[in-house]
């Protein structure tokens, strides 16, 4: 019974950040509580479905957790201390586990070589072909569109195109760069990796999509947030103008990688010029508190079978 409640329960939660996160004014007026919202959704799910699948295999022994459980029952079973039944069922689930993990962890492994070794090459492109300007602490390539954007790494490199440099006034330029900054220092990039490798993981969860694009969208908001806290509201504004239109030549940003005109520029141009009011201090805590809580509440489910097993069973069996 325990196992279809946290079924039920990552469905539910898979269907309440679909439908109501994207749009939600809370979200949209803090976008650090919103990152974390959807992290929270994501870990609650993935939690929620592992220890279903714990809890479907085998009873749990009491002060044993779930797992273990369920791996020595699989490992007596392939012994036949169960029956020649159980025996054939441990092998082809055993089976069956072995071809998921495997296929998922060879699409992880694959996508993230793929991607350092993209990021490799333009690192290694940029410092070939880029120079640095000592007075602003970057590294200018030669390309006619105006861009900004962060190579993550140890040491983050912060790379502006000579078209940034022209067509940009020296205070846009300034505030572009503190909303790079921004995203190195928020880590935005291994957010946004993260849910990318999760993915592939599960290539047709509608929800991981989602939340990367969401994540996506909110990183770049919460660094104009940062920025705008630095720098006139309106050299941001402008400058984003100038880099979301169309100049010679495409952007040149590598796939992935966040930048300084990413994001729903409409989005961010009105809420630039038209910050939101902020979130109460009591919101902000009672939402802090309930994401907080949201990833252990499958957690807890799984252990009330286990450490209170009268309470657990009085419970569903109403």
């Amino acid at each position: 019974m325990i196992a279809i409640a946290l079924v039920v329960l990552a469905g539910a939660v898979a269907f309440a950040a679909l439908r109501w996160l994207p749009g939600a004014d809370w979200v949209y007026r803090s976008p650090r509580l919103g990152i974390a919202a959807w992290y929270a959704a994501v870990a609650t799910v993935i939690l929620s479905l592992v220890s279903a699948a714990a809890e479907a295999i085998v009873p749990m022994r009491t002060g044993v957790p779930a797992i273990c459980t369920a791996v020595l029952w699989c490992v007596q079973a392939m012994g036949g201390a169960h029956g020649a039944e159980a025996r054939v069922m441990a092998n082809l689930v055993t089976v069956c586990i072995g071809v998921v993990v495997l296929v998922a962890a060879a699409r992880v492994v694959r996508g993230g070589r793929a991607m350092t070794a993209q990021r490799r090459r333009h690192r290694d492109m940029v410092t070939l072909a880029g120079r640095r300007h000592a007075g602003l602490r970057l590294t200018l390539i030669d390309h006619p569109h105006p861009a900004a954007y962060v190579l993550p790494g140890h040491a983050s490199r912060y790379v502006v195109t000579t078209g940034a440099v022209q067509h940009l006034s020296r205070a846009e330029l300034t505030a572009v760069l503190a909303h790079e900054r921004a995203h190195a220092d928020g880590r935005h990039q291994l957010l946004l990796d993260t849910l990318g490798l999760l993915s592939l993981m599960a290539p047709r969860a509608s929800m991981l999509r989602t939340a990367h694009a969401q994540v996506m969208r909110l990183v770049e908001i919460r660094a104009d947030e940062v920025a705008a806290a630095r720098h006139p509201r309106i050299d941001l504004a402008r400058a984003l103008v100038t880099m979301a239109t169309p100049h010679a030549g495409p952007a040149g940003v590598p796939v992935g990688l966040v930048a300084g005109d990413g994001g729903d520029t409409a989005e961010r141009l009105g809420r630039l010029l038209h910050p939101p009011r902020r979130l109460p201090l009591a919101l902000v805590a009672g939402l802090t508190v309930a994401i907080a809580a949201l990833p252990v509440v499958p957690l807890v489910m799984a252990a009330a079978c286990r450490w209170y097993p009268a309470l657990s069973s009085c419970v569903w069996s109403i």
